[in-house]
Protein backbone atom coordinates (compact mmCIF):
# COMPACT_ATOMS: atom_id res chain seq x y z
CA UNK A 1 0.00 0.00 0.00
CA UNK A 2 2.78 2.72 0.68
CA UNK A 3 5.50 1.24 -1.33
CA UNK A 4 8.43 0.16 0.72
CA UNK A 5 10.23 -2.69 0.60
CA UNK A 6 9.66 -6.11 2.86
CA UNK A 7 13.41 -5.38 4.72
CA UNK A 8 12.22 -2.36 5.82
CA UNK A 9 9.23 -3.68 7.13
CA UNK A 10 11.06 -5.90 9.00
CA UNK A 11 13.30 -4.44 10.70
CA UNK A 12 10.33 -2.09 12.01
CA UNK A 13 8.36 -4.99 13.29
CA UNK A 14 11.28 -6.27 15.02
CA UNK A 15 12.34 -3.38 15.97
CA UNK A 16 15.86 -2.69 15.10
CA UNK A 17 15.60 -0.50 12.21
CA UNK A 18 18.47 2.18 12.18
CA UNK A 19 16.15 5.20 12.51
CA UNK A 20 13.61 3.02 15.39
CA UNK A 21 14.08 5.73 17.60
CA UNK A 22 12.38 8.26 15.47
CA UNK A 23 9.64 6.36 14.14
CA UNK A 24 5.95 6.66 15.33
CA UNK A 25 3.11 5.11 14.01
CA UNK A 26 0.86 7.53 12.06
CA UNK A 27 -2.50 6.63 9.99
CA UNK A 28 -1.26 6.03 6.52
CA UNK A 29 -4.67 7.48 5.36
CA UNK A 30 -4.15 10.86 7.06
CA UNK A 31 -0.95 10.58 5.47
CA UNK A 32 -1.99 10.60 2.06
CA UNK A 33 -0.16 7.18 1.68
CA UNK A 34 -3.23 5.15 0.34
CA UNK A 35 -6.81 5.15 0.55
CA UNK A 36 -8.86 4.42 3.62
CA UNK A 37 -10.91 1.67 1.50
CA UNK A 38 -7.04 -0.08 0.56
CA UNK A 39 -6.03 0.05 3.89
CA UNK A 40 -9.47 -1.30 5.20
CA UNK A 41 -9.34 -3.96 2.66
CA UNK A 42 -6.17 -4.85 3.39
CA UNK A 43 -6.62 -4.88 7.45
CA UNK A 44 -9.54 -7.22 7.19
CA UNK A 45 -7.53 -10.03 5.28
CA UNK A 46 -5.19 -10.57 7.96
CA UNK A 47 -7.65 -9.58 10.84
CA UNK A 48 -10.39 -12.34 10.54
CA UNK A 49 -12.70 -9.79 9.00
CA UNK A 50 -12.52 -6.93 11.53
CA UNK A 51 -12.54 -3.41 10.64
CA UNK A 52 -9.64 -1.19 10.73
CA UNK A 53 -11.07 0.82 13.65
CA UNK A 54 -12.43 -2.41 15.12
CA UNK A 55 -8.58 -3.35 15.56
CA UNK A 56 -7.63 0.05 16.72
CA UNK A 57 -10.49 0.19 19.39
CA UNK A 58 -9.08 -3.05 20.38
CA UNK A 59 -5.78 -2.43 21.26
CA UNK A 60 -6.63 0.80 22.85
CA UNK A 61 -8.34 -0.85 25.18
CA UNK A 62 -5.45 -3.31 25.47
CA UNK A 63 -3.50 -0.03 26.22
CA UNK A 64 -5.61 1.16 28.96
CA UNK A 65 -5.56 -2.23 30.75
CA UNK A 66 -1.79 -2.39 30.70
CA UNK A 67 -1.52 1.25 32.09
CA UNK A 68 -4.19 0.76 34.46
CA UNK A 69 -2.38 -2.86 35.62
CA UNK A 70 0.89 -1.15 35.66
CA UNK A 71 -0.09 2.04 37.23
CA UNK A 72 -1.45 -0.23 40.12
CA UNK A 73 1.54 -2.08 40.49
CA UNK A 74 3.64 1.15 40.85
CA UNK A 75 1.29 2.28 43.74
CA UNK A 76 1.07 -1.22 45.54
CA UNK A 77 4.87 -0.87 45.58
CA UNK A 78 4.99 2.12 46.67
CA UNK A 79 2.76 1.43 49.29
CA UNK A 80 5.06 -1.73 50.39
CA UNK A 81 8.03 0.46 50.12
CA UNK A 82 6.58 3.24 52.18
CA UNK A 83 7.96 3.73 55.58
CA UNK A 84 11.39 1.29 54.50
CA UNK A 85 13.53 3.43 56.24
CA UNK A 86 16.28 2.69 58.66
CA UNK A 87 14.54 4.75 61.45
CA UNK A 88 10.61 3.76 61.14
CA UNK A 89 9.43 0.35 60.05
CA UNK A 90 6.47 -0.16 56.96
CA UNK A 91 2.72 0.57 58.20
CA UNK A 92 1.42 -2.53 56.29
CA UNK A 93 2.60 -5.43 54.34
CA UNK A 94 0.95 -6.19 50.86
CA UNK A 95 -0.92 -9.04 50.89
CA UNK A 96 0.23 -11.43 48.17
CA UNK A 97 -2.60 -11.94 46.54
CA UNK A 98 -2.79 -8.18 45.47
CA UNK A 99 0.25 -8.96 43.37
CA UNK A 100 -1.00 -12.33 41.97
CA UNK A 101 -4.15 -10.48 40.81
CA UNK A 102 -2.36 -7.92 39.37
CA UNK A 103 0.51 -10.31 37.28
CA UNK A 104 -2.37 -12.44 36.66
CA UNK A 105 -4.62 -9.61 34.78
CA UNK A 106 -1.45 -8.58 33.18
CA UNK A 107 -0.28 -11.90 31.74
CA UNK A 108 -4.05 -13.11 30.82
CA UNK A 109 -4.58 -9.67 28.96
CA UNK A 110 -7.58 -9.50 30.39
CA UNK A 111 -9.83 -6.02 30.47
CA UNK A 112 -10.40 -4.64 34.13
Amino acid sequence: LIGTTKNTIGAIRERNHWNMANITPRDPVLLGLCKQQDLDREVAKVSDGKTASEIKAEAQAADQAANATASLEADALAFANKGKSDDEPAPYAIPDALFKLASQSRDSGEEE
